[in-house]
């Protein structure tokens, strides 16, 4: 896989999404878990390189304060596991399509209960990354099996199953069956 320049995910997501879509300009993401505005992060360079606009989630005040002092889109503190998707997504016209969605919370079970709140019968995602933290935790076995019932409901593919970063198992790809066949192959 081709790893962008100025990319700082911690296991080349932005690379994977950036490549799957083609180098494709001014898309729509949804980051759930921003973290930090910078570091690690799995959208800056897609909003500073490429022009995507979107909107990320943290629970944490400070690590949103920071996000947003950084970076043009906001990045909302809020409870990822109760926000109410449907209301903000139509409400700040983000398109039926959105090109990329990220969910990486802690712990593992907040990004399941996450995928669960997402209006995935309105919304579609071309490319997902989905945390949970495999190495952790054997139990989180589980709570990946419920998210691939999830995805493959909605017809989703999983490209890359147990992503590693530093030995560690922790994240599996996804992509849109609608778009698949249309995606290059990068990971």
């Amino acid at each position: 896989m081709k790893i962008y320049d100025g990319s700082n995910s911690q296991a080349g997501q932005e690379s994977f999404v950036i490549g799957s879509l083609k180098e494709k300009r001014n898309g729509y993401y949804l980051e759930i878990g921003g973290y930090h505005s910078k570091d690690d992060s799995n959208t800056y360079l897609l909003e500073t390189q490429y022009g995507w606009l979107g909107a990320a989630l943290e629970i944490d005040k400070e690590r949103s304060d920071e996000y947003n002092s950084n970076r043009s889109n906001v990045c909302l503190t809020a409870d990822a596991t109760t926000f109410n998707y449907l209301d903000y997504l139509e409400n700040n016209n983000f398109p039926d399509r959105i090109d990329y969605l990220q969910i990486d919370i802690e712990p593992a079970f907040q990004s399941l209960k996450a995928l669960e709140a997402l209006p995935l019968d309105r919304y579609r995602f071309s490319v997902v990354t989905f945390e949970h933290d495999l190495y952790a935790d054997q139990g989180n076995l589980l709570i990946k099996e419920k998210a691939k019932k999830i995805f493959k409901k909605f017809n989703y593919v999983l490209v890359k199953e147990n992503v590693e970063h530093e030995g560690k198992i922790f994240e599996d790809w996804w992509v849109d069956s609608n778009i698949y066949n249309d995606m290059e192959t990068v990971c």
